[in-house]
């Protein structure tokens, strides 16, 4: 068995949060919901709540998993920039 750099004998630490979890496609990377969280620094609860409501970010789900491409976390970004607190916010 090929041994995955930074795990033990072999096994991935798949609950090791220094670990690099984005995983590589042929649209570019997938964050996971613990990091899309850390990078807009609110709680997972928040995310989980917006994918209910359809308010939130595009998103892949594959059974239990869910995993948002990057590309689309910088599309959504992107839509929602400002200049001024009185500029409207239009959702995609």
């Amino acid at each position: 068995m090929k041994e995955i750099p930074g795990s033990k004998k072999g096994h991935e630490n798949l609950n090791d949060e220094s670990a690099d979890e984005r995983v590589p496609d042929a649209q570019g990377t997938f964050l996971t919901e613990r990091q899309l969280a850390r990078r807009w620094q609110v709680s997972e609860k928040k995310l989980q709540a917006d994918r209910h409501s359809g308010s939130g970010c595009q998103y892949v789900g594959l059974n239990r998993l869910v995993r948002y491409r990057l590309s689309d976390v910088q599309a959504f970004e992107e839509v929602r920039l400002r200049t001024s607190t009185s500029t409207p916010v239009h959702d995609a």
